[in-house]
This record gives C-alpha cells, sequence and structure tokens, in this order.
C-alpha cells in the first residue's frame, strides 16, 4: 500500500445529478480455428478498474478543488467506492476502535475503508470483523449512528479532464479516476445454479429497452474477378450475440451481477443463458417420468434437429420453480414436434403451468469490460452483450490438454493467468 503521505485524500461528495459509473476489464486472448471453434487465454487474473464521479464545487469547495487539481493532479488519491456501503449502527466515542455496522457482506481483513463524507471522513484499516462489528487498527473519533462507511480505493487522477465554471465560485467535472491495480482484493463469491456443469446466467433483461440482437454465420469467398465466386462454409453453427439492459433495484443485486462477470473473467468462461424470449409452446401434459414433450409445430423439429446451438431448454413454470434439461432428440410427431430430454421430468406439468419454455444457450461474454451506471446509490443499470457458442461435445473435451476449469499461473504474483481448453 502506498505511503499515506503520498495520497491526497478526495474530499468531495458526487453529484447525483449524473450518474456514478464503475466498469470492471478484463483482458483475453481469443484464438479461433478455421472451424469457428474457440480457445480463450485469460491474459489478466483480476479485473482493472475505475470509476467515474461528477463534482459539483462551490465557494469554499471551489477553492479547495483548484488548490487540490493544482496541487496533486499527478498523484494518487483515496477516494470512497460508492458501489456499496453500509452504515454504522451505534455511535462510538472518540478514542474507540471498534465500531458496529448495519453489514458487512463485502468488508475485510486489511481493507481500507472510509468512514463519513467528504473531508470530515475518517480513514481507517480494518484489523478484524466479528460478527458485525469492525475492528479497525487504530483509534477513531467519534462516529455518529448512520454514518456512512465505505471502501476506500487508491486511484489516479485523469491526466487531462476540462471542467465547466458556471460562475466565478462554482465549478462542475466529470472525473474517472483509475483504480490502481493490486491495492484491493475481491470479497469472494459463490456460483449460483448450474446446468452441465456450469453456471446459468441469472438475471433478467429490462424490457422497457430494447434488446439489439446480432446475427453472425461467416463463410469464405474467393473471387477470382471474373466468372463464378466459390464460397465455402467450414463453420457448421450460428451465433447470436443479443444485448440487453439490465435494471438492478439495489447494489447488492447490482454487484451480484459483477460477481457473476467476474468469475467468469469477462470472455474467459462459458456459461449457460436462457433465452429471454418464448421459443415453443407446451402441446398437453408431461407426467412423472417422462422423458418426451411436445411442442406447437413440426418447424422446430425440421429446424433445429441435431442442432449443434440449440441442443437444451429451460421450462420456467408459474410457481417460480425451473426445469433444465439436454434434448437428446427432437422428430415429427403428426403436426408437433416431439423432443427427447436427457432426464426424465420429476413433476407433471401442463400447458396452463408453464410461463414460457426457452432455447438454454451455452454462451459467454462478448466483452472483456462491463460498467455500471448507479442512479442512486441503490438503483444501478448495466448494458450488456453474451454471444452464444456451440455447445461442448465428448469428441472436443477429449482434445484439451487442460480441463477447462484448471487455472495455471505462469508467473507467481504476476497479474496474468493462462486457460487452456
Amino acid at each position: 500500500m502506498a505511503d499515506d503521505l503520498a495520497r491526497v485524500r478526495y474530499p468531495f461528495p458526487h453529484n447525483w445529478a449524473n450518474q456514478y459509473r464503475v466498469k470492471w476489464e478484463y483482458l483475453t486472448e481469443i484464438i479461433t480455428s478455421e472451424a469457428g471453434v474457440e480457445q480463450r487465454i485469460a491474459l489478466r487474473s483480476t479485473p482493472r478498474r475505475s470509476i467515474s464521479t461528477s463534482v459539483q464545487a462551490n465557494q469554499a469547495d471551489f477553492r479547495k478543488f483548484m488548490r487540490i487539481v493544482a496541487a496533486a493532479q499527478n498523484l494518487p488519491l483515496v477516494a470512497p467506492d460508492r458501489s456499496w456501503s453500509t452504515t454504522v449502527s451505534d455511535s462510538a466515542s472518540a478514542g474507540a476502535i471498534s465500531f458496529q455496522c448495519a453489514s458487512v457482506d463485502r468488508l475485510y481483513i486489511g481493507q481500507e475503508i472510509l468512514i463519513g463524507e467528504g473531508a470530515e471522513a475518517q480513514l481507517a484499516v480494518i484489523d478484524d470483523i466479528t460478527g458485525l462489528t469492525v475492528i479497525v487498527v487504530d483509534p477513531l473519533g467519534a462516529i455518529a449512528a448512520d454514518t456512512p462507511v465505505y471502501g476506500a480505493v487508491t486511484a489516479q487522477w485523469p491526466q487531462q479532464f476540462s471542467a465547466r465554471a458556471s460562475t466565478n465560485n462554482l465549478i462542475e467535472a466529470d472525473l474517472e479516476f483509475r483504480v490502481m491495480p493490486l491495492k484491493e482484493r475481491d470479497v469472494p463469491s459463490s456460483p449460483g445454479a448450474t446446468f452441465n456443469g456450469r453456471e446459468v446466467f441469472p438475471f433478467n433483461v429490462n424490457w422497457a429497452g430494447a434488446v439489439e440482437i446480432d446475427f453472425s454465420w461467416p463463410t469464405v469467398s474467393i473471387d477470382y474477378e471474373r466468372g463464378a465466386v466459390a464460397v465455402f462454409r467450414p463453420i457448421d453453427f450460428p451465433s447470436f450475440t443479443p444485448k440487453g439492459q439490465y435494471l438492478f433495484a439495489s447494489s447488492a443485486d447490482a454487484l451480484a451481477f459483477v460477481d457473476f462477470f467476474k468469475r467468469m473473467k469477462g470472455q474467459r468462461t462459458a456459461f449457460y443463458k436462457p433465452n429471454e424470449t418464448e421459443d415453443m409452446r407446451l402441446v398437453g401434459t408431461v407426467s412423472i417420468g417422462d422423458s418426451n414433450f411436445f411442442v406447437e409445430g413440426v418447424e422446430l423439429a425440421n429446424d433445429f434437429s441435431g442442432h449443434p446451438v440449440f441442443n437444451a431448454v429451460q421450462i420456467d413454470l408459474n410457481d417460480g420453480s425451473t426445469l433444465r434439461r439436454n434434448i437428446t432428440i427432437i422428430v415429427t410427431s403428426f403436426s408437433n414436434s416431439r423432443l427427447t430430454v436427457d432426464v426424465p421430468f420429476d413433476r407433471a406439468f401442463g400447458a396452463a403451468d408453464v410461463r414460457k419454455i426457452s432455447w438454454l444457450l451455452y454462451s459467454r461474454f462478448a466483452t472483456d469490460g462491463i460498467e455500471m451506471s448507479f442512479e442512486t446509490d441503490q438503483v444501478a443499470k448495466s448494458s450488456v452483450a453474451i454471444r452464444s457458442l456451440p455447445a461442448p461435445t465428448d469428441e472436443f473435451a477429449d482434445l484439451r490438454s487442460t480441463l477447462e476449469g484448471d487455472d495455471r499461473e505462469t508467473v507467481p504474483g504476476d497479474d496474468r493467468v493462462v486457460f487452456t481448453i
């Protein structure tokens, strides 16, 4: 940790007339074969992070802002991370080395925290956490109940930025701070539901905005500038990349989304994601022990039988439960399609019990970075793109030199991890 004397305290509150934004970014090398199969190598074990805040400084704060920028723009700063906060439950007197918190979910031993707002905030280092009691290394000043507690980040000022001076005593600026790598650590998060040994993407898109979908199925064309054009099709599967916005009612929900992204290490790790659409409609009923179900129309069997991408389904029931199955066979059955699943159903249901049946696609994030935009200290939103992949086969698994879940560090301590799939 940098010496406190080399860091400058950032004393200004965020101007909530503008969004508070946090970015996380991994770095993945993707090697794609002629047949479209990917090898993805994570070149960064911890994400780079940046924080964008807005400041409105008036009167004395205006002069303080100008002094800090003039004297310390090229120095590291200490700022609160407003993407998560808790509060002090009970007041603590001056000289105390512990206090009670409403939540300690994202606090950890050795972490720097800021207790309070602005220039009066106290910087402390957590020595221990017992239940909801936070013990710090050095004695504190007096703390009132309901005082906010933030994680403290060591960051770098932007090398260049512009500000708006509305009067001779009022200035506004949008600042992006680059958090110094390896100066913080993540609180471990637990995986959620899994399917075929992979996590399932548990978040629902916000249909208040449109979902943009990119469709891709590359071919190789050779044009000799005259005569026929030769077209080759080495890739035997299409790719779909929907981009939608996800809305979160609390910072805990927003950071759960970020935790999922971190467990995937950006583009590196694949997961299963159910389509947001109703892709088929059940016909008749399914009994306990059945391995088949019927859906409307023969088109499903004609178009998706043996498909390398569309080969698993998620059935969402009205009671809130979810069924996920691999599809082994799709055939026509009179005017409908019959789907055979790998595991018999353990409950009965009919068309009236089903809210939605969707394809369950093997997928990955389409970019290595995400941005979470906080409208308030709780409400946040993020727009992400997720790309479908062909489901892994046994033949492909046999070719792997290292199981996809195995992580190998090239040099101990370096911020680089290589994965082989």
